[in-house]
């Protein structure tokens, strides 16, 4: 539902001369909400619009609906069949009704437990999103990685045309050159850190991280910490800082214009320095620069660490046959890994190159590299033909092939009965 502070920004941004597409990228809504709302003047209130009167029959279990529905009871047959069982006489339908004016009332907020942590102990990552704009005459997608310590509130922002790895990796060691390495990173279920969770029998969650990401955060020695799903408060800290960017920074350099990504990135440094950093957070009601000397200490300087090698790692698809390509060569995986998704990194010891062959973070295979072309290279172990069967093979392909270049000599029959005698 829209509320009424969420259209009066989004008619000031329609007012400055911004398009309803824009304007709907801005405050994360559609644009055919937006339309419906400047047709309509703006949102009404649904819990006026509705029947509000609660049935006459309801209203002697009006408290005790109420005290159930604060206690987290939202199941309505549930309900439905409690207050049925002391005696209530009226339709399903009434109850529908009051539960969901009952429930806007009641589940407006829900009360969470704020975290703090201490000084270099804990970084929040999360993207935001600006829609599409015109950089070097080309229309591009805009995001932003934010990157905030938890205990300053310090920001590091990187504007960026993509969200792959790679480029993932490169913001977080302009963040660490910036700001410095903590002990944990926060981030949300997104697939460059994580590819899936499951529930185990235990009922405790098993996470498969991303293999490339997984070995980028132990190059640097910090942990990951995944937000529980469609949970945004656990990492509020930069959710809150995507929001401030949004409504403070992006607002004023969206109508001012920019001229390259490179521009962008300049003027978000400045707005860091002099607004952002410099302001008196409403959470800790302390600048973040002034916080910032206290937690600089304990935070590890990636001037510590060679330079990393950015997003190693390839996706491979095996094939039924249990290989996989890699430079114009192709390598055998374990039998059990046929048509899967796989992951290849090359590594380099004292002049050897070998490539290492992953599936969800383990090393399933390890191949020297062929430098050659088009060539099969296997490991017995791995192939469901064995090295004698193999050779079977290839002897039968070799017979082929000369069978292919026999001359056949035609005999008149006399020749066989002057052999018989």
């Amino acid at each position: 539902m829209v509320t009424q502070e969420e259209w009066q920004r989004i008619s000031k941004l329609i007012s400055s001369g911004l398009s309803v597409p824009r304007v709907a990228d801005m405050v994360g809504r559609s644009a055919p909400t937006i339309y419906r709302l400047i047709a309509l003047n703006g949102p009404k209130n649904k819990v006026e619009t509705r029947n509000s009167k609660t049935s006459k029959k309801l209203i002697k279990f009006e408290k005790y609906l109420k005290e159930r529905v604060k206690n987290g009871v939202m199941n309505r047959k549930k309900l439905h069949a409690e207050i049925v069982g002391l005696g209530y006489k009226g339709s399903y339908s009434s109850l529908i009704r009051y539960l969901s004016i009952d429930k806007m009332k009641l589940s407006k907020h829900i009360p969470a437990m704020r975290f703090e942590t201490m000084p270099g102990e804990q970084a929040q990552v999360d993207w935001g999103s600006f829609g599409k704009v015109i950089i070097k005459g080309r229309k591009e997608r805009l995001y932003s990685f934010v990157y905030v310590l938890g205990y300053s509130r310090m920001m590091f922002v990187e504007f960026t045309v993509k969200q792959n790895l790679q480029t993932f990796e490169q913001c977080h060691i302009h963040a660490f050159e910036v700001l410095g390495i903590p002990k944990t990173i926060v981030y949300d279920n997104i697939k460059t850190v994580v590819l899936d969770r499951k529930k185990i029998a235990s009922g405790e969650l098993k996470f498969q991280y991303n293999p490339a990401f997984l070995d980028f955060s132990r190059y640097y020695g910090f942990s990951i910490k995944l937000c529980a799903p469609y949970w945004p408060r656990s990492k509020g800290k930069v959710e809150a800082g995507v929001k401030y960017i949004k409504n403070n920074f992006m607002e004023i350099n969206i109508k001012k214009g920019f001229i390259s990504l490179k521009d962008l990135n300049e003027k978000v440094k400045l707005w860091l320095t002099k607004t952002a950093h410099s302001r008196i957070h409403g959470t800790t009601k302390e600048k973040p620069n002034m916080l910032w000397p206290y937690e600089k200490p304990f935070l590890r300087s990636i001037s510590d660490f060679p330079t990393y090698s950015v997003s190693p790692y390839l996706v491979r698809n095996s094939t039924k046959d249990c290989m996989i390509q890699y430079k114009s060569n192709f390598y055998s995986v374990p039998s059990k890994f046929t048509r899967k998704k796989l992951y290849v990194k090359e590594i380099n010891e004292s002049g050897v190159s070998n490539i290492e062959i992953y599936f969800e973070g383990e090393v399933i295979a390890v191949h020297n590299v062929d430098t050659g072309k088009g060539k099969l290279v296997i490991n017995d172990d791995h192939h469901p033909f064995s090295k004698k069967n193999r050779t079977v093979r290839s002897n039968i392909k070799k017979s082929t092939i000369l069978s292919k270049n026999r001359v056949d000599y035609s005999r008149p029959l006399s020749y066989y009965s002057n052999l018989n005698n």
